[in-house]
């Protein structure tokens, strides 16, 4: 990019798995963990950390979208 900032790079299908079952396991990874997840995924531990904090995101808006379909 022109302004300097970096194209984003999603996480391939294999990599999303690996990033949910660590979710499933541990929701907030300290630091320490954030690195071992990095090292497994093989991705940085920044790109780590916004996927887990998106992911909790969407863990919290997922429920209010169901009720109010049913309401």
């Amino acid at each position: 990019r022109s302004d300097g900032r970096r194209k984003r790079v999603h996480p391939t299908s294999e990599q999303q798995r690996l990033l949910e079952a660590f979710f499933a396991e541990n929701p907030k990874p300290n630091s320490k963990r954030r690195l071992e997840i990095s090292e497994a995924v093989n991705i940085n531990v920044r790109s780590v950390q916004i996927w887990f904090q998106n992911r909790r995101t969407r863990l919290k808006r997922q429920p209010k979208l169901e009720g109010e379909v049913d309401e």
